[in-house]
């Protein structure tokens, strides 16, 4: 497996602080790099983060060509937001 850190599309979401969304992973050069690809079709990917400081990805996937729609996109990462609020809390109280 490929360290997220030398992972190009990985990077790109890390540095840039917003998600990336892949219809089709089989037209972009990049995906084949991207770990635990096999059988994917449609990905995305979106930021977690404990205050200015990301923590990782979250991401999604279909086997199947099958767009999200922007609510999608909207809501998971509402849900990545909440879970490095979670981690922050937990942090301080460990």
């Amino acid at each position: 497996m490929q360290p997220t850190t030398q992972n190009e599309i990985y990077q790109f979401i890390l540095k840039n602080d917003q998600p990336i969304y892949i219809e089709d992973v089989d037209h972009v050069p990049a995906w084949k790099d991207t770990p635990y690809q096999d059988g994917l079709r449609t990905w995305l990917g979106v930021p977690l983060r404990n205050e200015d400081r990301p923590l990782g990805i979250l991401s999604l996937a279909r086997r199947t060509r099958s767009p999200f729609s922007r609510d999608d996109v909207d809501v998971v990462q509402a849900f990545a937001d909440y879970i490095g609020i979670a981690f922050r809390a937990h942090s301080k109280v460990n």
